[in-house]
C-alpha cells in the first residue's frame, strides 16, 4: 500500500467511515473532491480499485478518467 493509500485509509477511519465499505453517497462533498485532488497521483486510483472495485472508482473519479488510469 502506498504513501497515498494509507493517508486515505486513515482519513477514512477519521471521519468514521469503515475502510471496507466505502458508500460514495456518505461522502461529502469536500470528500469527493479531495478523492479526485488526490487522484492526481494515479497509485491512488489503483489503490482504491484494489480496495473498493473498479465500479466504485468510476462513481469517484468518473469512468472516463478510470479508464484513462
Amino acid at each position: 500500500m502506498t504513501g497515498g493509500a494509507v493517508a486515505a485509509a486513515s482519513e477514512l477511519e477519521l471521519a468514521g467511515i469503515d475502510d471496507q465499505e466505502l458508500v460514495l453517497e456518505d461522502l461529502i462533498r469536500e470528500q469527493v473532491l479531495d478523492w479526485r485532488n488526490r487522484a492526481v497521483d494515479r497509485e491512488v486510483v489503483h489503490d482504491h480499485i484494489e480496495r473498493y472495485g473498479e465500479l466504485s472508482a468510476q462513481r469517484l473519479f468518473t469512468r472516463a478518467f478510470v479508464a484513462q488510469v
